[in-house]
C-alpha cells in the first residue's frame, strides 16, 4: 500500500476466536488518534501509550481513542525513524471469564511400600478455578511482552510447582 498505507485510523478490538486465551496484544504499535476502541462482553482492555499503563476499560462498549498519532503528519514527521512516528500507543485486551483448567501430576511419585519392590507408584489430578484479578501483575510479573497468554501457560507453571510440592509431602510424610 506504500508510504501511506497504513495512516487511516484503526478499529481495535478482539475478536476471540479462542477461549483459552487469557490475555491477547491487539497487533498495530501505532494506533492513530480518532481511532475506536471496541470491548465486548467477557472482556476488558488495558490502553498503554509510549510503555506505561495510561488506563484500564472495564466497560463493554465503544470508546474514541485520543493518542499523539496523527494520520500522515507523524508519519512524516517520523522521517528519520523511516516514516514511523516512534510513538507507540497499544492495547492489551483481557479475557474476564472464570476458567477451569483440568491437571495431573506429570510422573508417579514412589510411596514406599514394604510388599512391593519400588514403592507404591501415587499420582493425583483435579481441576482448579482461575481468573484475572491483578491486571497489571499479570503483565508486568507473568505475561511480559507476550502477544497472548492462555491457560496451557498457567497450567505449566501449576504443575512444575505442584509436582515439586507433591513429591516433598509424599517423602515427608512417607505413608
Amino acid at each position: 500500500m506504500g508510504l501511506f498505507g497504513n495512516e487511516f485510523r484503526n478499529v481495535v478490538e478482539w475478536q476471540e476466536s479462542d477461549d483459552t486465551v487469557i490475555f491477547h496484544k491487539w497487533h498495530n504499535d501505532e494506533i492513530k488518534k480518532g481511532s475506536r476502541l471496541i470491548i465486548r462482553p467477557g472482556q476488558d482492555a488495558i490502553f498503554l501509550y509510549n510503555g506505561k499503563i495510561e488506563g484500564i476499560f472495564q466497560d463493554e462498549g465503544s470508546f474514541d481513542i485520543e493518542s499523539q498519532i496523527i494520520p500522515f503528519l507523524s508519519t512524516l514527521k517520523g522521517f528519520s525513524f523511516g516514516f514511523n512516528s516512534g510513538i507507540r500507543a497499544e492495547v492489551l485486551f483481557v479475557n474476564t471469564k472464570e476458567f477451569t483448567v483440568k491437571w495431573g501430576t506429570k510422573n508417579a511419585v514412589m510411596l514406599p511400600c514394604a510388599g512391593l519392590p519400588g514403592g507404591l507408584p501415587i499420582r493425583a489430578f483435579g481441576t482448579f478455578q482461575m481468573k484475572v484479578s491483578d491486571y497489571v501483575r499479570l503483565i508486568d510479573t507473568i505475561a511480559g511482552v507476550k502477544d497472548t497468554y492462555s491457560v496451557d501457560d498457567v497450567k505449566t507453571r501449576v504443575l512444575s510447582i505442584l509436582d515439586q510440592l507433591l513429591m516433598k509431602w509424599i517423602g515427608r510424610e512417607g505413608k
